[in-house]
């Protein structure tokens, strides 16, 4: 029997608890106790005791609850003097605390970090100090696993919350600590925007709502266009005045909502907007569609001749014309803009790129910076932090990539020294802190005319279909790169052999893929291909006009002014074959003339492919979609790798998207053979 007292609770720090953690070794009746970080609904200290699937009734505060769920069956209990539970107790007449092994513990002054474990700046997100519970809460974890049935699924909207309560009461604990790190600092300036991002929010309600009424008596024809969802998009925009990323799912009207939301703000245009070269005429035809009596007042800068001039209110430029020509990022007049919208957001997920930096400097200059994308996060979540930044104001002190990067991403280095962001962690906690920028609702949720439904098929080309040759070659290659050592690691693995053998693998399933298209237009009347590597798009093409059937072809040597009568030609089903590069169309246009789509080749980024899917399955589709991804069987083929990559980028980019910890939406296909 082992008895616990203590004195100064409210002096012991979590480091001091993990000590105790570590040295309660022996049962208590035969059962395990779990001491763990202090929790109560009062702010008092607590400590788990006992190992009771009978006792968990007694957590009654919310925090608590969501602990219990976590590490189910565990007995919390406040201090209290001299109480008894199930032959364990918990007293306030010491100043020791008691435990097997008959150590003790001196309390230290309040700090959160123990006096004997000085903290290391700039280590991982592990680091000492106030990140210690972390451990205890693992070790919990692993104990309830042993003893206790299987969790039940959490509902995510609970499970959310319980990780904002989570994150307040370590805000709490760290503001009175004198001994951050600076992964903790990053940590306290999440806690601090989504402490206060409800109060920034119902600040700015009652101004947004005087806007939109202005609006409505102004313009009260492209008020009525507005669906319900899309009205709530422009007024949480306008709560966070106008600084705000929109990334609503594909098809659901960020432009129409970022048209509006900057409608606002019409006494501080000319309006800028920087899109992809390839959706720039687009944005023409937006404004006039919902605002028509604008439609004089639009520039295009197309090229380094152009110059922005007095007479027109909106004028849209390319990324690329934008980081080119500098003047691009001023008025006519010289000054900065004050309004800028920013669509397809993601293509500054780099922050040492050049548009990245073109695109910051003028955010940085705009009172009002709308960023728009359906895919904000493709790979990972080091991609989330340059659209923080471009939305950032001076006062909001982001991180500085390096110690963002420290406690939410993971890092993988190169042989050739260079270390890159991969995947992510603690992504309950980005997904809170990226909140409180962004505004994100799905297809399934908001569109009031529901879509039909999606499906993905694995269309698994058999190894006796594939080129025989070409695998014997791949198979060659890596013996060769095996014997020069070439192949002695993982990331050698990486930079080495995948590009050369994503190559080859298109090359091995030419024939097959081109079959498997002609099969495909015996049951549908339009398809839409996507590939990527040149010599799969040729093939394909090839056997489109050996059969004579009628198409188009977009890649990266088709000029953008062309793209628009091509896609028209589909669209009016002129053609029934759409042949598109994933890289070169994956944005901004529809094809919903087709219902079936063949990826005759993956591609790395999981957001690319999302983006490519949903040129299809849109609003304006009427049947049910049906994507074919053609994956080459065998293990000397790269696209059962990238397949296992894309499930596991998926799934990071939904946790910090969507809070999700469900499955990837590349799981569980349906197989064809």
């Amino acid at each position: 029997m082992a008895t616990f007292e203590a004195a100064n609770f409210d002096q012991l720090t979590v480091v001091q608890l993990r000590k105790i953690l570590r040295q309660f070794k022996e049962p208590i009746d035969g059962k395990k106790a779990i001491l763990v970080e202090r929790l109560t609904s009062t702010g008092m200290p607590a400590v788990m005791v006992e190992w009771s699937p009978s006792h968990q009734r007694r957590a009654t505060s919310a925090v608590v609850k969501s602990a219990v769920s976590k590490t189910k069956n565990i007995l919390i209990a406040k201090k209290t003097t001299g109480k008894k539970l199930q032959g364990t107790e918990v007293g306030t007449t010491k100043t020791s605390m008691e435990k097997v092994g008959t150590a003790k513990t001196s309390p230290s002054s309040g700090s959160l970090a123990h006096k004997t474990e000085k903290p290391v700046m700039g280590k991982s997100s592990k680091s000492k100090g106030i990140e210690g519970h972390e451990d205890m809460e693992a070790n919990a974890q692993e104990l309830s696993e042993k003893q206790s049935p299987p969790v039940e699924p959490i509902d995510p909207i609970e499970d959310e919350q319980g990780e904002r309560a989570k994150l307040l009461r370590w805000l709490e604990k760290a503001r009175s600590s004198q001994r951050l790190t600076e992964v903790d600092q990053v940590r306290k300036w999440a806690a601090e925007r989504v402490e206060k991002v409800d109060d920034v929010l119902a600040a700015g309600a009652e101004e947004a709502d005087k806007k939109l009424k202005m609006l409505e008596e102004y313009d009260p024809a492209l008020m009525a266009k507005l669906k319900p969802f899309q009205l709530d998009g422009v007024k949480h925009g306008a709560a966070l005045g106008g600084r705000c990323l929109i990334a609503d799912e594909m098809g659901l009207g960020k432009s129409v909502q970022a048209l509006v939301l900057a409608n606002l703000y019409s006494d501080e245009w000319p309006l800028l907007i920087v899109a992809p070269a390839v959706v720039v005429d687009n944005w023409k035809t937006e404004i006039e569609k919902w605002m028509p009596h604008m439609s004089q007042e639009v520039q295009l800068l197309m090229n380094k001749y152009s110059e922005p001039e007095k007479r027109y209110a909106i004028v849209v430029v390319s990324y690329d014309q934008l980081w080119r020509n500098p003047r691009f990022r001023f008025r006519y007049d010289g000054r900065p803009y004050k309004a800028v919208i920013v669509d397809e957001a993601h293509m500054i997920k780099t922050p040492e790129a050049r548009r990245t930096q073109a695109v910051h400097e003028m955010c940085h200059q705009a009172q009002r910076c709308i960023l728009l994308s359906g895919t904000p996060v493709l790979n990972c979540a080091a991609e989330s932090w340059s659209l923080m930044k471009a939305i950032s104001v001076e006062s909001d002190q982001l991180p500085s990539y390096m110690n963002f990067n420290q406690r939410y991403s993971e890092t993988l280095k190169l042989p050739d020294g260079k270390v890159i962001q991969v995947g992510g962690k603690n992504l309950d906690e980005l997904h809170l802190v990226l909140g409180t920028f962004m505004l994100r609702r799905l297809k399934k949720d908001a569109y009031v005319q529901r879509l039909q439904g999606k499906t993905r098929v694995k269309k698994i080309i058999a190894s006796n279909k594939l080129n025989a040759k070409i695998g014997r070659q791949m198979e060659s290659i890596r013996k060769d790169m095996w014997k020069k050592d070439l192949l002695d690691n993982s990331t050698k693995n990486r930079q080495i052999m995948s590009p050369l053998f994503f190559r080859l693998t298109a090359q091995a399933k030419l024939k097959a893929v081109a079959d498997y298209v002609e099969e495909c237009l015996q049951e549908e009347e339009t398809l839409v291909v996507f590939g990527h590597h040149k010599i799969m798009m040729d093939s394909i093409e090839e056997r489109l006009k050996t059969i004579g059937v009628d198409h188009v072809r977009i890649d990266g040597q088709v000029q953008n002014y062309r793209r628009p009568a091509l896609i028209a030609k589909f669209q009016d089903r002129e053609v029934r074959v759409a042949l598109v590069s994933i890289t070169a169309l994956g944005q901004g246009i529809s094809l919903t003339a087709a219902r079936r789509v063949v990826f005759a080749e993956l591609y790395w980024v999981p957001g690319r492919l999302l983006q490519a899917e949903d040129r299809v399955h849109r609003p304006g589709q009427d049947q049910h979609v049906e994507v074919h991804y053609c994956i080459a069987e065998g293990g000397q083929y790269m696209d059962e790798r990238i397949f296992a990559q894309l499930i596991k980028k998926d799934k990071v980019v939904k946790e910090i998207l969507e809070g999700h910890k469900e499955g990837s939406q590349f799981e569980n296909l349906r197989v064809k053979n």
